[in-house]
């Protein structure tokens, strides 16, 4: 097999490393012209511009934020194109060309891209802000998204699509006693994307371990929220993880929210689509996968005080879908929803007190 480089850094290199005993390796291919037709590990440099060798069987592409060139990769004319995973380097594994979910094949990145997508498993939290934007002290403490439902839609998503990210939220997911069955599987069907818990991280102490490892086999990354009780346990949340090698992050300390319902929907839609904080974090649920949280559960906020508004946003993904049209709306058109969300008003951060209207409304 002749296999070609894109990238001749220190990734690409690396990656030379890797392969040069087993494979043919014939030449690295880059964009950058001060080092056109230079020499790197033996190898010629040749401009993306200029590459025309047609007998190249693969070309790997090995660069950070590859899939952000996803446009430029179209130049190369060759059988087959994987980017590689990020992770392959940043960890310095060793890398063989047929492993398990390290490289992206164009078939799938050539399929229409969701670059973000989240989910709730769990509705409810035990942390309880004030103003939660998924609503999760509105819901009952067991409410939860049955596995089977999770599994038909997540299955029909990823094979219309390529996600490139992908989230538990909620709601808190360690809240699931099943958790463990619902990353494996999302992990069967996104070999390639990053998934990521977020978390308050408050039961990671106590969690059951097989979670941890199972979380770390997988390549689950965890995402901590920098609330204030999290904060005074976060060396035990800390020691939890890398005992069990996970990889986390820890974000800033949150000290306020913002609420920004507008009851009236007197706002612009398509003006508060453009500054919307959260119109590319698209959202499944139900057969269904919105542009946002808010088009996905602002009916439980309506529905529990009894306020006369119904969102009918999202569209259906099990009924025939044109998957590069669906992706282009979520992307780039307002929603009916996005005529009740104001702009932010920022309050004081807490949790544990008894939910009012007010603590969403503008």
């Amino acid at each position: 097999m002749k296999i070609a480089i894109y990238g001749a850094g220190k990734f690409g290199q690396y990656i030379y490393q890797c392969l040069n005993k087993k494979n043919d390796v014939t030449c690295f291919i880059d964009n950058d012209l001060n080092i056109k037709n230079k020499i790197v590990c033996g190898l010629k440099v040749i401009h993306i511009d200029e590459f025309n060798d047609e007998s190249i069987d693969v070309v790997l592409v090995a660069f950070l934020g590859a899939l952000q060139c996803i446009k430029e990769l179209e130049k190369l004319r060759c059988k087959r194109i994987g980017i590689i995973q990020s992770y392959v380097f940043l960890e310095k594994r060793d890398f063989d060309i047929c492993s398990e979910g390290d490289v992206i094949w164009d078939d799938l990145w050539k399929r229409p891209i969701l670059w973000h997508l989240q989910t709730n498993i769990v509705d409810s939290c035990n942390l309880n802000c004030k103003g939660c934007s998924h609503f999760s002290n509105l819901f009952n403490q067991n409410d939860s998204v049955p596995f089977g439902v999770f599994c038909k839609d997540l299955d029909r998503i990823s094979r219309e699509t390529f996600i490139c990210n992908f989230a538990f939220v909620g709601g808190e997911p360690f809240l699931h006693p099943n958790l463990s069955d619902y990353i494996d599987y999302a992990r069967t069907k996104l070999p390639c994307s990053r998934i990521v818990i977020y978390t308050n991280g408050l039961l990671i102490p106590c969690v059951d371990k097989k979670i941890l490892r199972e979380i770390s086999e997988n390549r689950i990354e965890i995402f901590i929220t920098g609330y204030k009780p999290t904060l005074k346990i976060m060396d035990s949340i800390k020691k939890e993880l890398d005992s069990y090698n996970v990889s986390f992050t820890i974000g800033d300390e949150i000290s306020s929210f913002g609420k920004n319902i507008d009851l009236e929907g007197s706002e612009d839609n398509i003006n508060r689509f453009i500054e919307c904080r959260e119109s590319k974090c698209h959202f499944f649920r139900n057969g269904k996968i919105y542009k946002c949280p808010f088009a996905a559960l602002g009916n439980v906020l309506f529905d529990y005080y009894s306020i006369d508004i119904h969102l009918n946003d999202g569209v259906k993904i099990h009924e025939n879908t044109n998957w590069d049209n669906l992706v282009d709306v979520l992307d780039n058109m307002a929603t009916s929803a996005c005529k009740y969300c104001a702009k932010d008003t920022d309050f004081e951060w807490e949790c544990g007190k008894q939910p009012t209207l007010n603590d969403w409304i503008v």
